[in-house]
């Protein structure tokens, strides 16, 4: 079995996100302690001898790391495993640490797409996210990644409380003139135990109302096709077929292997995941032990689920075909068709414009039980 992903958690934060759930700290004193940890069990792999198709840096906040730091995690990566001629190597940044120097040390450190954080192009909503950077760091940002990358992935969040509709016309305006070849954009997700699902759960807080949620979705796929962007998955558009190929296999279900601090890991029929603990995580790996968590292998009802899951989402659709063939199995979509989520092209099934709106409700009635 090929293994197609890498994927690297920088488990460091400069500021906590009031939205965020990933795995972070906010104190860097124990960086280098913790990237030794990393490529100690990037060497203790017992996968290796693969040939890897994309390498991608992750966190929390992998801009962060200074270029010797990602220089040791490259190098530790070439060893194990064999790149492609043509991998593809993602970076996430922030604003804040973009500036010559540093891009200049990702672009020698391999890097060729970066992947930057900027949610938003409005002062109000990224004090009120907790976001480090301004707006106009964050288009001075885009400026810079742009005359030194050619791959470049812009993150935006909608459905922010006080987003306006004006506001979010003009975040995208902007976007077509900066023109990056991809765009990641996020409704806002409440989850458990952030500082966000606390403020809401005690009145602080109102989330944005749901016809206003519809409509930036609804815009934000109009200005995407009067602009040349593909909408391959729900969340994601790219320009000129320029997908980014990591995330792409998670949805098409390839294999990968993470390492670092909660990272997770798919290979064959097994999943397994990462201590979610910076301290617990080094102390395993330096006294030779796995930093796993748990695990689990994925049963045949698991593997025709996870398929729904990821590729439903997608603009490569959900094949009849192959569920039958694999897996003897065909679906029952007379709710979805009922509801008008989902349409049917040959032996394929997609989702329709409303189906993206209730995408999660449309996996709940395709999932087998």
């Amino acid at each position: 079995m090929q293994l197609l992903g890498i994927y690297i958690h920088i488990p460091f934060c400069t500021k906590a996100c009031n939205y965020c759930d990933f795995y972070f700290s906010t104190s860097l004193q124990h960086k280098p302690k913790i990237i030794d940890a990393i490529v100690a069990e990037i060497k203790r792999c017992n996968i290796d001898n693969q040939t890897i198709d994309t390498l991608y840096f992750g966190g929390g906040t992998p801009s962060l790391l200074s270029g010797e730091e990602l220089d040791i995690l490259v190098e530790a990566i070439h060893k194990k495993f064999r790149l492609s001629k043509n991998i593809e190597t993602t970076i996430e940044v922030n604003p804040e640490d973009v500036n010559p120097k540093n891009l200049k040390i990702w672009r020698s450190c391999g890097i060729n797409r970066v992947s930057l954080g900027v949610q938003s192009l409005y002062n109000q909503h990224l004090r009120w996210m907790n976001r480090y950077h301004s707006a106009a760091e964050s288009k001075k940002a885009i400026s810079l990644v742009l005359s030194f990358f050619d791959n470049v992935n812009v993150d935006l969040i909608y459905g922010l409380p006080d987003l306006t509709k004006s506001e979010w016309e003009n975040t995208l305006r902007e976007m077509q003139a900066f023109a990056p070849k991809h765009i990641s954009a996020y409704c806002l997700t409440i989850e458990n135990k952030t500082s966000l699902y606390h403020d809401i759960q005690n009145g602080k807080i109102k989330p944005a109302e749901e016809e206003e949620i519809i409509w930036q979705f609804n815009h934000l796929k109009k200005w995407a096709n009067a602009n040349d962007y593909s909408h391959y998955e729900i969340s994601n558009f790219a320009k000129d077929d320029a997908y980014a190929r990591h995330n792409t296999n998670y949805w098409l279900g390839k294999s990968y292997i993470g390492f670092g601090p909660s990272a997770h890991s798919f290979y064959g029929n097994r999943r397994w995941w990462n201590i979610r603990n910076n301290h617990l995580y080094a102390q395993k790996v330096t006294e030779n032990y796995s930093p796993e968590a748990g695990s689990e292998i994925l049963t045949r009802k698991n593997q025709i689920n996870e398929y729904i899951l990821t590729r439903i989402r997608t603009k490569w659709g959900l094949d009849l075909d192959f569920l039958k063939k694999e897996y003897q199995v065909e679906l029952d979509c007379s709710e979805s068709h009922q509801n008008g989520w989902i349409v049917r092209d040959k032996n394929f099934i997609f989702l329709t414009e409303k189906g993206m709106l209730f995408a999660d409700a449309t996996t709940k009635a395709l999932l087998l039980t």
